[in-house]
């Protein structure tokens, strides 16, 4: 096994579920190569987050982006927060979990507009990473175009993207609570 056959798991993906199940693996060392990260194992600030973040992918959340919070000192630290991709079940689901807690829910499709990212780490006082914009769906095709079918590729053009991020008062104003936007609202 090795980097080839590992992508040739992602050609096989058919669903959301089958890309969660295939990141979860990687996630958990299973797998050396994932197609939105091209890293072949999860970045060190990543790894104590595993056994949460591997049961979201396998419960439909395929996770993109993540980092644990680190309090603000000095002006420098980080919001907890994760990305990624759902149905709409999923979102219905997320939703429900995250109502009157800490968690800032936001969703978008690929290329909708959105509101102002949310702040996720400050440096010496300013705002060093920002998170929160929809990808294009010519990045969506660009980056998994080369690993997956152009059906499958679909599946990820039409999920909802998502940012969960931990509402930090010793950050600037929170961000808004839970806001969907999608000119296709699910029933």
């Amino acid at each position: 096994m090795g980097i080839t056959w590992d992508r040739r798991q992602w050609r096989d993906a058919d669903s959301l579920a089958a890309i969660g199940e295939l990141s979860a693996r990687w996630l958990e060392g299973a797998l050396a190569y994932q197609p939105e990260d091209f890293a072949t194992e999860p970045a060190p600030e990543t790894r104590p987050l595993v056994p949460v973040l591997a049961p979201l992918n396998r419960a439909g959340y395929v996770t993109t982006n993540s980092q644990p919070g680190v309090a603000l000192r000095a002006g420098t630290g980080q919001r907890a927060f994760v990305t990624g991709y759902c149905d709409d079940l999923s979102l219905r689901r997320l939703e429900g979990a995250v109502r009157d807690t800490d968690v800032v829910l936001v969703a978008f499709r690929p290329d909708e507009g959105a509101g102002e990212p949310v702040v996720v780490t400050m440096r010496d006082g300013g705002e060093a990473t920002l998170v929160g914009r929809p990808a294009s769906a010519n990045y969506i095709r660009r980056v998994w175009d080369q690993d997956v079918t152009p059906a499958r590729v679909a599946v990820r053009l039409g999920a909802w993207q998502l940012l969960e991020a931990r509402i930090d008062q010793a950050f600037d104003a929170p961000p808004q609570r839970a806001r969907r936007t999608s000119a296709r609202r699910s029933s």
